[in-house]
């Protein structure tokens, strides 16, 4: 019943969503690679934490009710949001901890959703850890993060962690023609085979707004490859590398046109099959291990215009990466 509202997860929907799963603990973190809609779904679960277990399953549609019409639009007085952004601070937690006991105004619990914990200080991870260690029973906490590594392990200990994956492309499609009937749905298909089922990938793809800078810049890159002009190719990982999160997130973009490159060898009816045989295998190879060693090297610790120079003569020039 829960697809119209977040497609494919069933392993999470049945553990923090379904009248099957155990009672939801006092902090929960989900987890994921950006796009995966981490966001959406901790609005879904900040549903059932104020609604209270019992009207959450009394029967019916629990997400179509005033109260969580309330926490999807972000409006309830009992739901808190801090958004990573940058970095969530020590002061951002401790602003959190001297409020936590003060009772909820109409829900059965006050709700604290922390995003992109992956960008919060150790200062402010320290400073969390009490209040997951010893919460009142009127709060609790939704953490989201790409990934549990840039995490303390005492904080990982003290939540329930659910990861989400990418979605088969069917599942990506249905949705999309509901959050999007005017899309073109050819077009979302090869966007969600691209991004490897990725919907918030697919749907910054298909917004051709000033609000994905990166994709702007990876339609630049991509038309360079596809037309074999290097200079394109090093000018937009120029732009790219002005910026940490936008070469980043290039790169994951990137990487996934390189998978792709990869399966279209194998069908020649693809819409890239003929962009994948001018490109040999075994250099869309060592492009995807030096997109690798980037990630692996950590992006945010790295000579970006270097980076960019390296990567644009891996792509299209005769050098080895």
């Amino acid at each position: 019943m829960f697809e119209q509202y977040f497609a494919g997860n069933p392993e999470a929907k049945s553990e923090l969503l379904e009248k099957s799963s155990a009672r939801l603990p006092h902090a929960v973190l989900i987890y994921g690679e950006t796009g995966l809609g981490k966001k959406t779904f901790a609005g879904l679960v900040a549903c059932r934490y104020i609604m209270g277990e019992e009207k959450f399953f009394s029967g019916g549609n629990p997400f179509d009710t005033r109260e969580s019409r309330l926490v999807l639009n972000k409006l309830h007085p009992d739901l808190y949001i801090q958004d990573g952004g940058e970095s969530i601070k020590v002061d951002d937690v401790r602003k959190i901890a001297s409020e936590l006991y003060i009772r909820p105004n109409q829900a059965a619990r006050k709700v604290y959703v922390l995003a992109d914990c992956q960008n919060m200080t150790v200062q402010a991870q320290n400073a969390l850890l009490k209040s997951l260690e010893e919460p009142p029973q009127t709060a609790a906490f939704i953490l989201t993060a790409e990934s549990k590594s840039r995490l303390l392990e005492t904080i990982i200990s003290r939540v329930r962690s659910v990861r989400l994956f990418p979605v088969k492309p069917d599942e990506g499609l249905g949705y999309i023609k509901k959050i999007l009937p005017e899309a073109d749905i050819p077009e979302a298909g090869n966007f969600l085979r691209t991004f490897g089922g990725n919907i918030g990938k697919t749907l910054a793809a298909l917004d051709k707004s000033e609000k994905s800078p990166a994709y702007q810049i990876f339609g630049e890159l991509s038309n360079a490859i596809e037309s074999g002009d290097i200079y394109g190719a090093a000018l937009a990982l120029t732009k790219a590398s002005a910026k940490r999160p936008v070469f980043k997130e290039v790169c994951d973009l990137l990487s996934r046109f390189m998978g792709e490159l990869l399966a279209a060898k194998a069908r020649a009816e693809s819409p890239r099959g003929a962009l994948a045989a001018k490109l040999e295998y075994r250099r869309i190879v060592r492009i995807v291990s030096f997109l690798d060693e980037i990630r692996q090297r950590d992006v945010y610790n790295l000579n970006l215009p270097l980076m960019s120079a390296r990567l644009a003569l891996c792509v299209l020039g005769n050098r080895m990466c």
